[in-house]
């Protein structure tokens, strides 16, 4: 689904009355979801249906108290700044009992907060109201296995969904739930999750909006003129791990600074610069090449035989090394065709192997 029909969807929910039910946006690791989540989605639900985001991650939670701390100093950011936490059991028997306070520790709550609440004019019976948010729970998968997927879930219908008809986001990738909660998450998530969005990288855009904000100056105006070439390269060999893409940008950020202006203005020493750039990242950001490759005998010899010409690149010039010397440690012959039917021939026109370069990335 493409990501405006995802916003308007989302929308529509969120300005529902009475839902008793959450929605899920399931995609792939690394294909964007939290930036679309954050850059994106946020904007249009803040605006067009005038609900607070409140996002959590629930990588590594172990409890429902952890799950409702995070949530709560989610939507109250001030009690971050607070030198203890909040005690997240009492928090917990306030969702119980959200019209009355006269709860075992009710006062203990009131005394240790509701100065700082009484500051911000927020009265602490309201504290627990959720009408004006919609709750964003992102990495679903990466919860701790000490909690339970049956737990978790079975928590936050009943505290935020069932009853209270609050609306609630999961941002997940089934594919990675744990293999041995599979049938218990399937059980459960018939009654909780009312519709499955499947997310799909919307690459142009978003490559051209991290380009836009994370570089600045003179490379971002060299990234936004070879945009199109980049493009088709990750087109070409299907990339579209926002994280992957990130780090080689990030890399050939410090590449481009210690060019001179002489090889920046040579398209066709740029193209395989580019080239060469992404194929290494992201060859190890999928764990083919690390740093037990950095020394030239370790080397895979496939990451040179497809070049007719080495070349290293040094602070301020870049220098043609004619005939290197090819000694690196053989590969198996399956990951070298591995390699020939990913890259060539969509990349064999620009690929160069850059030593330096190399090496940059891998160590």
């Amino acid at each position: 689904m493409g990501n405006d029909s995802i916003k308007t969807l989302i929308v529509d929910y969120a300005n529902k009355k009475d839902t008793d039910y959450a929605l899920l946006i399931n995609g792939k690791w690394g294909t964007g979801k939290t930036y679309f989540l954050k850059n994106e989605l946020k904007k249009v639900v803040e605006k067009k249906a005038e609900k607070k985001f409140v996002y959590v991650s629930l990588n590594g939670v172990k409890s429902e108290e952890e799950i409702m701390t995070q949530i709560l100093l989610a939507k109250y950011s001030y009690l971050k700044k607070l030198d203890k936490y909040i005690p997240a059991k009492l928090l917990l028997e306030v969702a119980k009992y959200p019209a009355d306070l006269k709860f075992p520790g009710a006062s203990k709550l009131i005394d240790s907060f509701g100065s700082v609440f009484s500051r911000k004019n927020l009265k602490v019976e309201n504290v627990l109201s959720f009408k004006d948010v919609i709750i964003c729970l992102d990495d679903l998968e990466r919860k701790s296995d000490k909690y339970s997927i049956h737990e978790l879930l079975g928590f936050v219908n009943t505290t935020f969904i069932e009853h209270k008809k609050i609306k609630l986001l999961f941002i997940g990738d089934e594919s990675k739930i744990n293999e041995s909660e599979r049938q218990a998450y399937s059980n459960i998530k018939e009654k909780l999750i009312g519709r499955v969005i499947n997310f799909q990288l919307d690459l142009p855009k978003v490559l051209h909006n991290i380009i836009n904000t994370r570089y600045e100056n003179g490379f971002r105006e060299f990234l936004l003129k070879h945009e199109n070439f980049i493009l088709k390269i990750l087109n070409d060999i299907n990339e579209v791990n926002l994280r992957t893409i990130v780090f080689f940008l990030d890399n050939f950020e410090k590449i481009y600074n210690a060019l001179s202006d002489e090889f920046i203005k040579n398209e066709e020493i740029i193209k395989s610069l580019i080239t060469f750039t992404l194929v290494i990242s992201v060859e190890f950001k999928t764990g083919n090449i690390s740093s037990t490759h950095i020394d030239k005998d370790n080397i895979p010899s496939h990451f040179m035989s497809y070049s007719p010409t080495s070349y290293t690149v040094n602070i301020n010039e870049l220098i043609p090394i004619e005939g290197f010397e090819q000694q690196q440690q053989q590969q198996p012959v399956n990951s070298e065709k591995i390699f020939e039917e990913k890259y060539f021939p969509h990349l064999s026109k620009h690929y160069r192997f850059f030593e330096s370069i190399y090496l940059l990335i891998a160590g």
